[in-house]
């Protein structure tokens, strides 16, 4: 294992919701380094928020979720509790005995843990624009201005995010999407099973696999149901940030609520269509979505409204669509595909697969950060000094023992 440093996260995501970017990566960058990913808080009682509750989810993986009391008021900042999250983050880093760390953020919010934590080296992980989306507090742009220029290496998840960032700091590298495609691959496995729920649903299927909330377009999502009651929608995954009973509704839609990871491949397998039915808004402009590469590893065809980075790079395999007329006439010639467009793409779907592997991503991520560690050791005169700092922060308070899985 890499002895160099360990890393802290501090994510807008829980570990336990749907199994996207950060849970691919630090999964993998597990393999070398202990790692504490700190969730946003939660509401507990004042007696129960003096103590942190930590998990261990996998090998060398802990994560804390900094309990805190609730704060009396509507609209109170989520990170707002700071002496108490600061005393079990900082409890948290002395029981797992961090020595040399780094602070990996996914959301600027948090930029306090700079003092909480005393990182020894700094990245970011630009997974969305957080700024544009919906409930954003309005000083998230200058917080994250702030950590772009302190961050020693900026990660981004899209070209087009990637030009957005990396004005501000010159150690900016695009890590669009990855995919393990030997997972999503099941999908074409015949030894493979079909979840009983999506057997029950006569064909053919269309099928969505994400968080519902405001990145989707749900006039599209209406006018499909409505003018191809032949065909069954399933929008799969849990409903964030937009009020379920607004959500559209038609005989032939289905929300079945969040699915396990492991049971994505059972549920494409059952689907003729892959959708990625988007809104072209501020929350989708800069999007690279991770499920356009997960899709692609299932050899379904996939149709898409065309957001950007989708666009550029997949306009030749993926079917794009505009509005609500185009999506149908496309899902229909995707349902129809001629079996020597089937072989063209699934040839060139292989090839990109081969180029996104989440394995090689977080190899080449682990060796940029160890980079920049280097760096950082090697050209300070001062650089012992500055590395006896990083030593175990003791916690104030008795510490909780780990939980298993």
């Amino acid at each position: 294992m890499t002895q160099s440093f360990d890393l802290v996260v501090v994510s807008h995501l829980r570990w336990s919701f749907v199994w996207q970017r950060p849970q691919q990566l630090l999964s993998r960058l597990a393999r070398d380094r202990r790692i504490l990913f700190v969730e946003e808080p939660v509401y507990s009682d004042a007696a129960a928020a003096e103590v942190p509750t930590l998990e261990q989810v996998a090998p060398n993986v802990t994560v804390l979720a900094p309990r805190v009391p609730h704060p009396g008021r509507e609209g109170a900042p989520i990170w707002a509790d700071r002496e108490r999250i600061t005393k079990q983050v900082r409890q948290a880093i002395g029981l797992l005995g961090f020595h040399h760390r780094a602070l990996w953020f996914y959301t600027p919010l948090p930029e306090f843990m700079l003092h909480v934590v005393e990182p020894d080296l700094v990245v970011y992980d630009v997974m969305d624009e957080l700024s544009m989306f919906k409930f954003a507090p309005p000083e998230l742009k200058d917080q994250e201005a702030r950590l772009l220029r302190r961050a020693d290496v900026v990660f981004t998840g899209g070209a087009s995010l990637f030009e957005s960032k990396r004005p501000y700091n010159r150690n900016t590298h695009l890590f669009a999407s990855g995919v393990d495609a030997a997972h999503y691959s099941k999908a074409c496995d015949e030894t493979t099973d079909v979840p009983e729920f999506v057997k029950a649903i006569p064909g053919p299927i269309a099928t969505y696999i994400g968080v519902i909330d405001e990145r989707l377009d749900y006039e599209i999502i209406a006018a499909m149901a409505a003018r191809r009651p032949d065909v069954q929608f399933l929008m799969c995954g849990p409903v964030v940030k937009v009020d379920p009973n607004e959500l559209p509704k038609a005989p032939n839609l289905h929300y079945p609520g969040q699915q396990r990871y492991e049971d994505l491949p059972c549920i494409l397998k059952g689907s003729d269509v892959c959708l990625m039915p988007f809104a072209r808004n501020d929350a989708t402009k800069f999007i690279s979505p991770t499920k356009t590469l997960e899709y692609m590893a299932t050899h379904r065809p996939v149709v898409s409204t065309p957001i950007r980075d989708v666009e550029r790079f997949y306009s030749d395999i993926v079917y794009l669509a505009s509005d609500a007329d185009e999506f149908i006439r496309q899902i229909d010639i995707a349902l129809n595909e001629h079996p020597a467009e089937r072989a063209r793409r699934r040839l060139r779907e292989e090839k990109i697969l081969a180029e996104h592997a989440w394995d090689a991503i977080a190899a080449n991520m682990n060796r940029l950060m160890e980079d920049a560690w280097t760096r950082k050791t090697d050209l300070r005169p001062t650089a012992d000094v500055r590395l006896q700092k990083a030593r175990p922060i003791r916690a104030s308070i008795t510490p909780t023992p780990l939980s298993g899985q």
